[in-house]
């Protein structure tokens, strides 16, 4: 009776170590080149923003999304560097913006709703709108749109 070996291959566990080996300055070089980019990506999203978000939680937030492409990044890919950390960048800062939302997304929906109908109605009326000509013309019924309002009251 003979015994058969395996051959086959043992899968090697997934590593998280660099794709390419940089030296420390190297690093370093790479993300100060890279550092207007991400202030450029963070000033832009902060427009959209409420003036009480800080932009600098918002470059913060990037400049970990730029070690996290440093370190991810795969040069056989043929893509350039800049153009995958600017997408790292942009959803590293999105990513820190979800977590600090208090919110959930259906109800910044409603009240983004609400501010598209109060500017409508105040612009067809040449006045400033009623509670209940807003909620007339939103198709909401009463308690329901004090509930939503009232939500975001501060």
């Amino acid at each position: 009776m003979t015994t058969q070996t395996s051959s086959s291959p043992v899968a090697a566990a997934p590593t998280t170590e660099p794709k390419v080996r940089r030296t420390e300055e190297e690093f370093q070089s790479i993300v100060l080149q890279q550092l207007p980019q991400v202030k450029y990506i963070a000033r832009r999203i902060h427009e959209h923003l409420p003036q009480h978000v800080p932009y600098e939680d918002l470059v913060n937030a990037g400049i970990v999304g730029l070690i996290d492409a440093l370190n991810k990044f795969d040069s056989e890919k043929n893509v350039k560097f800049a153009s995958y950390a600017k997408f790292r960048i942009r959803g590293a800062i999105l990513d820190s913006l979800r977590e600090m939302d208090w919110s959930p997304r259906d109800l910044r929906r409603k009240s983004r709703q609400i501010d598209g109908v109060m500017q409508k109605l105040q612009t067809e009326m040449g006045r400033a709108v009623s509670s209940p000509s807003w909620r007339r013309r939103w198709g909401y019924r009463w308690q329901s749109s004090i509930n939503c309002s009232k939500r975001f009251v501060d």
